[in-house]
């Protein structure tokens, strides 16, 4: 029988390492370095069982747990669980590469969150006057990659710190024509993870977009 919260053992929580403690029916479930119960039940301070049962919610590993214990007027005990999201050190910074024009909608190029670099899909377009560069798949393939690897040279990266593309292809039709494009800049052993989908672009003349997040510890 689970012990009631006034009589387990407690100890201070981090973001990273924690238990607590309520008294529920059912065994216990570990999750992450949580321990939860299948079922909240509220009790009396005699350690009686009220009704009322909750459905409990089960952080993950990345979360932080504080436990408090307030008595209602039924003199029932809550508890009353914060749960601390995300990771904190990451803030975000905007990467601005020399000869590369600021975009004329509302969104950046290249935006760096911790060790992360996350790049704005590319398409067939000169970098430095925002110019459409139409052209057959092949073409277009060609200019999007060249312009990842030309954003991440600016940071001080390459294509080989990629960890995921997504490929947005108008007509995906044209898959074998792109992929085979694609092979020249990413080999088999090394390649990112890679989405592929169909979706039009809003501009017209443009078939194919490529965007990229890169693993690049500062």
């Amino acid at each position: 029988m689970a012990q009631p919260p006034s009589a387990a053992k407690s100890r201070p929580y981090s973001d990273h390492d924690f238990t607590f403690y309520t008294s529920r029916g059912g065994a216990s479930t570990e999750t992450g370095s949580a321990t939860v119960m299948p079922q909240e039940r509220a009790v009396s301070p005699e350690g009686k069982p009220r009704n009322g049962d909750r459905q409990a919610v089960a952080p993950s590993p990345a979360h932080g747990v504080e436990m408090r214990m307030a008595p209602n007027r039924k003199s029932r005990l809550i508890l009353v669980l914060r749960l601390y999201v995300g990771d904190h050190e990451m803030p975000k910074q905007v990467l601005n590469v020399p000869g590369v024009a600021t975009p004329l909608s509302p969104f950046n190029h290249v935006v760096r969150a911790g060790d992360f670099v996350f790049v704005s899909s590319q398409l067939s377009v000169n970098l430095a006057t925002h110019t459409l560069l139409p052209g057959d798949i092949v073409s277009q393939t060609r200019q999007a990659l060249e312009n990842l690897k030309l954003l991440l040279a600016g940071c001080g990266a390459s294509l080989d710190d990629i960890v995921k593309t997504t490929v947005y292809m108008r007509d995906v039709g044209a898959f074998h024509a792109m992929n085979q494009v694609y092979g020249e800049y990413f080999q088999q052993d090394t390649a990112p993870t890679r989405v592929t989908i169909q979706a039009s672009s809003p501009l017209p003349g443009i078939d194919l977009e490529i965007d990229a997040v890169a693993h690049v510890p500062a």
